[in-house]
């Protein structure tokens, strides 16, 4: 977009507030964005597995004799490593959930920061506002039915995933507790883990596709500098209301 320095009005509570920069706004979400890939790189890189048996007691590998063969080099650490895995510390029949949770943990948090950037952009690109453009390809439909409009379905579907990417962590957060060594109640749950991570791809797909000209769709946003500026006068010296009410508080006025 390159209009980083661009002055905007910012709002708070839906109400134009005091002023920021676009790129200040759009710093705000990178700076979550950062935050959560590195956490989601610390958690997957802690990431463990198990094969250990049963109930985790390495029954037949004792009964076998075949922790003595391998040494200082257990069997289970010689396989996981083949996949990039550590042993888990103990585990029973099923793996401690904590590791695997707190990763998909890290993804539904990115998923709401993606979705944080919709929201804003649908928002900004409110017909009294359009501060923001979402790009438009000849041939697209801006709506079913009327033909006027280009409505922002992009950024409402990167929102649109988080609820469905929260409403699966649900189902993490349900498989935490087991009965004993392990029941089934949660096999078939399981199987619906890996919605999260589809989820949180999908919303990056969004972003990151690319025209015939190989330009994504998020370098492809507008900036409508005229309507930045005529919002942010809207609001007339309000936004120096703030230092006035401080310079009052401490009698400098």
């Amino acid at each position: 977009m390159g209009k980083a320095g661009t002055v905007q009005i910012g709002r708070t509570h839906g109400q134009h507030a005091l002023p920021i920069t676009v790129g200040f706004w759009l710093a705000t979400i990178l700076s979550r964005l950062l935050y959560n890939t590195k956490k989601m790189d610390e958690l997957a890189a802690a990431l463990v597995g198990k094969i250990s048996g049963a109930v985790g007691a390495y029954n037949a590998q004792a009964g076998l004799g075949i922790l003595q063969k391998c040494g200082q080099t257990p069997f289970e650490e010689r396989v996981l490593i083949k996949v990039g895995l550590k042993p888990a510390p103990i585990s029973t029949q099923i793996l401690p959930p904590e590791s695997l949770a707190y990763y998909l943990f890290s993804c539904t948090m990115q998923s709401a920061v993606i979705a944080q950037l919709g929201r804003d952009c649908r928002h900004l690109m409110r017909t009294e506002i359009a501060e923001i453009g979402e790009p438009f390809e000849e041939g697209q439909v801006g709506s079913s039915t009327m033909a006027h409009k280009r409505n922002p379905i992009n950024f409402e579907n990167l929102e649109g995933m988080f609820i469905r990417t929260k409403n699966e962590f649900g189902k993490v957060l349900d498989t935490l507790v087991s009965e004993h060594q392990r029941d089934l109640v949660a096999s078939s749950v399981y199987r619906d883990f890996p919605i999260i991570v589809v989820n949180l791809v999908q919303q990056l797909s969004t972003l990151l596709r690319k025209n015939d000209k190989g330009a994504t769709f998020l370098s492809r946003l507008s900036v409508d500098e005229a309507n930045l500026r005529r919002n942010f006068k809207m609001s007339g010296q309000c936004h120096f209301g703030r230092t006035i009410v401080y310079s009052l508080a401490n009698g400098r006025v």
